[in-house]
């Protein structure tokens, strides 16, 4: 019985895919006139457009606010708005309309500026999405077309179009870089002063912020606050620079000064009634980073209270409650992402600083339990994000004889690396990036944070066990997730379309086609960069 359900379920599964895909991709083909969408752009906003067929792709044009889009491709489009939302490419196609001898075209770069790619179907918890957004796109051709949204899909003619963008020679895009001493550190530098400029006075960052708008939506998450400081730490280390070194003290100042608050008996980094685990673990990083960086060590007695806290959130099977209630004075047995990893790489590092031996204790303890996570039926064909274990497990290596959580950190790398892309994989430029399917532009920061973790599974492995045999797939995994990280860096090709280039460009950015900037993109790019500089030092 279960053999034939399963049957009807793939047989119905494939009908319907093909089916789908059948209508929603249509066959490109190669346009028999050149049609060149011009416009000007002044401070992100579209100041002029023109629509032309010529013979021959022009020259670059001299002016830089000036933007060719070259049609490269043609094919029909059905109308219906959920087949248009996952028909399109993200950031390579747009949509032409007709209708009553009339023409609108929708370009690349007006779903860019407006976001619409990869936001037809958001994931709420995550703020994921996929497909192209058919509001953005429906209402463009319907002002353009000069007739109501409902005549689009009614009644025009859509298709398909692929583009090529044209700029000024002086802002072509260059060679991408190789992954060297002088590129990471030139990339440090540049992450890091973009993140100590978000920092006001009172220490907070600019938290999340539209790179087209400039604009932030007044959200802020104090455990990405805490990372962010942890790697100004780390930047102000390798670089020296004292901009970045101020901002960092600022921003860790704002923790122990505004946050740093009664949770029970103990005192934790909370604001409002229920502190959470993350923001304490990774101020107690931040806190252990500034003080191993020689930037202040006046943080040790913060350090030692903030592993207090972290030692009483941990259950006697090593797991940690990842949350407390501070109106009741009790912790809450509850478990998210990474707070488990977070805080035992924190209690490690903390013991570092302090010689606190409860701290190790405690750290070993939650590794353990941490090796042993995902051991069920299945586990070695689905992995959760472990980048915050596999660090806390290296830099445990040398003082614990447990070696479980490396083992599955070997073990989550192989996994990593059987989805991660080669080049010419997928139709976007994606190759050292990871993702399960040819249709979504990768993450920007699961190259980064898995980049973060390789880097720290190579040094413990070094340490331990420099025979081990998955070392070279290890360092190459690294090199091309770094190597996708430094390409996919916010360019002065799309600079148009920033209301304020110089805080845009440089950035790292969600993705090719998600412009958010939040700072733990930096973060978690940065921090890899940095191991990655270590290990390149030590192999010397």
């Amino acid at each position: 019985m279960l053999r034939r359900v399963l049957i009807g379920y793939v047989v119905t599964l494939s009908v319907a895919s093909c089916a789908v895909y059948t209508r929603a991709k249509g066959d490109l083909s190669v346009p028999s006139s050149t049609t060149v969408v011009t416009s000007t752009w002044r401070a992100g906003g579209l100041s002029t457009r023109s629509t032309h067929a010529n013979s021959a792709v022009p020259p670059p044009p001299n002016d830089p606010h000036v933007v060719y889009e070259v049609v490269t491709g043609e094919s029909k489009l059905a109308s219906d708005p959920r087949l248009v939302a996952i028909a399109l490419l993200a950031g390579r196609d747009g949509v032409r309309a007709r209708l009553d001898g009339r023409e609108a075209i929708v370009t690349v770069d007006d779903l860019l500026v407006r976001g619409a790619y990869e936001r037809a179907f958001v994931d709420p918890g995550t703020g994921l999405g996929f497909g192209t957004d058919p509001s953005v796109v429906f209402p463009l051709l319907a002002e353009r077309l000069g007739v109501e949204v409902s005549e689009v899909s009614a009644r025009a003619e859509l298709s398909r179009l692929t583009f090529r963008r044209i700029v000024s020679p002086a802002r072509a895009p260059s060679l991408p870089p190789k992954l060297d001493v002088t590129s990471a550190r030139d990339a440090i530098a540049q992450f890091s002063l973009h993140l100590a400029r978000g920092v006001d006075s009172t220490g907070h960052y600019a938290y999340l912020v539209d790179a087209t708008t400039g604009r932030s939506d007044g959200s802020y998450n104090w455990p990405r606050h805490s990372g962010a400081t942890y790697f100004l730490a780390q930047a102000a280390h390798v670089t020296g620079d004292a901009t970045v070194a101020n901002a960092c003290k600022r921003a860790a100042a704002l923790l122990r000064d505004e946050l740093f608050v009664s949770c029970g008996r103990e005192k934790c980094i909370a604001e409002g009634g229920v502190a959470d685990l993350g923001a304490s673990a990774l101020a107690t990083l931040a806190f252990t980073e500034i003080d191993a960086a020689g930037l202040d060590s006046g943080y040790r007695p913060t350090i030692r209270a903030l592993t207090s806290f972290l030692r009483s959130q941990q259950r006697p099977d090593g797991e940690m409650m990842h949350f407390f209630d501070r109106t009741i004075d009790r912790p809450i047995d509850m478990q998210v992402l990474y707070y488990t990893g977070e805080a035992t790489f924190a209690l490690a590092r903390a013991h570092r600083v302090t010689g606190d031996e409860e701290a190790l204790s405690a750290a070993k303890r939650a590794l353990t339990r941490l090796g042993h996570s995902w051991e069920f039926f299945g586990s070695r064909y689905y992995y959760g994000e472990e980048h915050w274990t596999c660090q806390a497990a290296a830099e445990l290596a040398d003082r614990s004889t447990d070696r479980s959580a490396l083992e599955f950190c070997s073990r989550w790398h192989e996994y990593a690396r059987a989805i991660q892309y080669g080049p010419n994989e997928t139709p976007f430029d994606a190759a050292g990036g990871f993702g399960v399917g040819p249709l979504l532009p990768p993450r920007i920061t699961a190259a980064s944070s898995r980049a973060e973790a390789a880097g720290a599974l190579i040094d413990a492995l070094r340490r331990t066990s420099p025979a081990a045999p998955d070392l070279p797939a290890l360092e190459e995994e690294l090199t091309k997730a770094l190597e996708l990280v430094l390409r996919l860096r916010l360019g002065r090709d799309v600079e148009h379309l920033f209301a304020d280039p110089e805080k845009a460009v440089g950035r790292l950015p969600g993705s090719a086609v998600d412009w958010r900037l939040r700072i733990d993109y930096e973060q978690h790019a940065g921090s890899a960069l940095v191991r990655w500089l270590a290990l390149h030092e030590a192999k010397k």
